[in-house]
C-alpha cells in the first residue's frame, strides 16, 4: 500500500540550553570553553511541508540567540535571530 499525500504541520518549539560549548581551533592550537552568553529559554515557530516523502523543515526563532545588552568591541550589538531550513525524509 502506497500513501502518496501533501503534508503540512505547523507548530511552535520550545527548549532549554544546559550547556553551550564552542572550540576554536587556529595554526597554533585548540581551545574548548564554555559560552555563559547565550540565552538558555529558547522559542520559535516550526513548519514542515512536502509531498509524499520529500519536505521542507523550517524553524525561525523567536527571541535572540545571545543575551540582552551583549555587544561588540565596536559597540554594535550582538544580535542573532537562527533560521534553520531543512529536509525531511518520510520513509514509511
Amino acid at each position: 500500500m502506497i500513501f502518496n499525500m501533501w503534508r503540512l504541520y505547523l507548530g511552535a518549539k520550545l527548549g532549554y540550553a544546559f550547556g553551550s560549548r564552542s572550540k576554536l581551533v587556529t595554526e597554533t592550537g585548540k581551545d574548548s570553553f564554555y559560552v555563559t552568553d547565550v540565552e538558555k529559554f529558547r522559542y520559535g515557530l516550526m513548519a514542515n511541508f512536502g509531498y509524499n516523502t520529500f519536505n521542507i523543515h523550517v524553524y525561525y526563532a523567536l527571541n535572540n540567540l545571545f543575551k540582552d545588552g551583549l555587544s561588540l568591541d565596536t559597540g554594535q550589538d550582538l544580535t542573532f535571530t537562527p533560521l534553520r531550513i531543512g529536509f525531511i525524509f518520510y520513509i514509511l
